[in-house]
């Protein structure tokens, strides 16, 4: 019986030591997969924007002027006419000499055309004036979608994609790798909508200074959501997760919370693409490794982690051995 014990006992240990020599242990895929992490595009945010904000802010010159905006009117050689005024909510201005004019939806040079017209049939000949906008109250941009407050903001001038994204909060976890603008745009007697699409990898891994877009008076900020997926399997934590900017099969699995200590290194990808379903294979210990792309998730995607019947066997044989000879294995040697 003495002897029985001590093979039991000898075979356990030696096959646990075989187990962990062959294949890497549950924890250790663990710790590599939030090691390999990557940061979302809401964590991204805050480093981004001090860098892409100091971009060069330009004034479209089709800019119409509206309700709230700050104009400067300078007509050369008269200064007693020079006169910064406020435009009302109906859209008028009162100004020395012609007294109230509406200026609502025209541009700074039509504007001064406008002005220079007025002023040089009744009291200057050939005027010249100038027309400019100091503050820009009448901006209107709506951000909806992933972040933090969406609403309409109205802003005081022309501004980047990346200061009214900062003024909605920033972006919530939730945000994909997507950011859709709709903008109107004159056409053939009437207006059509322009979409914009920026990627967020250019915006915010690589800093690309051309994705961080001026925006326009009626512009529709759409930060798309990420989607769903789910992993379900030998996963500590099995359930459906929010796809977090551009997430991977290994992201996906550090959020499941890593492997159970039966978990299989090999699963499956369940995928609908255009009406059909597909199966995509995985090996997490080559994707460790570097010699399978970690695939990219996408919405609805489902995980699946199998058991390893090897390691079933193994720990099922070392939970009996448990049960028989008590807990923590205090086997009598002698």
């Amino acid at each position: 019986m003495k002897f029985l014990k001590k093979f039991i006992y000898f075979y356990v240990i030696f096959s646990i030591l075989g187990c962990a020599a062959t294949s890497p242990k549950p924890e250790k895929i663990a710790e590599d997969l939030q090691k390999s992490h990557k940061p979302t595009y809401s964590d991204l945010f805050p480093e981004r924007l001090p860098i892409l904000s100091k971009q060069k802010i330009t004034i479209s010159k089709d800019y119409k002027i509206g309700a709230g905006d700050l104009i400067e009117i300078s007509v050369f050689g008269a200064d007693e006419l020079h006169t910064v005024v406020r435009v009302s909510s109906s859209g008028v201005i009162t100004l020395p000499l012609i007294g109230a004019i509406k200026v609502d939806g025209l541009t700074s040079y039509e504007l001064e055309k406008k002005l220079a017209a007025i002023l040089g049939k009744k009291y200057i000949y050939n005027p010249q004036v100038t027309v400019f906008i100091k503050e820009y109250k009448s901006i209107k941009i709506t951000v909806l979608g992933a972040v933090t407050n969406p609403k309409v903001y109205e802003v005081p001038r022309n501004i980047h994609l990346m200061e009214v994204i900062s003024m909605a909060g920033g972006l919530t976890e939730e945000a994909g790798d997507k950011i859709y603008i709709n903008r109107q745009i004159k056409g053939k007697g009437n207006l059509i909508t322009k979409k914009i699409t920026i990627n967020m990898e250019e915006l915010f891994s690589k800093g690309n200074p051309n994705t961080n877009i001026m925006l326009k008076s009626g512009d529709i900020v759409h930060v798309a959501k990420g989607g769903k997926f789910y992993v379900i399997g030998e996963v500590k934590k099995p359930g459906a997760y929010s796809i977090k900017g551009k997430m991977t099969v290994t992201q996906a699995l550090a959020e499941a919370g890593g492997l159970t200590n039966i978990a299989s290194f090999k699963g499956k990808i369940f995928r609908v693409k255009n009406g059909s379903n597909e199966k995509i294979p995985i090996d997490i210990d080559s994707i460790m490794k570097g010699k399978q792309e970690d695939i990219k998730i996408m919405d609805n995607d489902v995980i699946v982690i199998s058991k390893d019947p090897g390691k079933r066997l193994g720990y099922g044989f070392f939970d009996l051995l448990k049960g028989l000879f008590g807990v923590g294995m205090s086997i009598p040697l002698k």
